[in-house]
């Protein structure tokens, strides 16, 4: 994750029998979405490997074929370096659904 560009996020998000589980998100700052994504070249695009954790989680939950395509069509930053996998800085959301 490129610092500065995407901010971390816990929210729960609704199964389809209903209940409920915890999920990080990354997007983009207010900052960086204000700058517009034309001017950020290639560090907001996904790593490699992150585009990987997206493609993989697609497909085990079995959401739609067109969505895993669009995620295939995505050109990933190429991004080879470490990977900080650490989550203190998730935040919980305290609502179901919601940031």
């Amino acid at each position: 994750m490129h610092q500065g560009l995407y901010e971390r996020f816990e929210i729960s998000v609704e199964t389809k029998d209903g209940s409920w589980l915890p999920c990080l998100i990354y997007r983009l700052t207010a900052q960086t979405r204000q700058a517009g994504v034309e001017e950020l070249g290639t560090e907001q695009k996904p790593s490699p490997f992150y585009k990987d954790v997206m493609l993989n989680g697609a497909r085990e939950n079995h959401l739609p074929d067109d969505y895993v395509n669009f995620i295939e069509t995505i050109v990933d930053n190429g991004y080879t370096g470490e990977i900080d996998l650490q989550i203190e800085n998730a935040k919980p959301t305290g609502a179901k659904g919601s940031e």
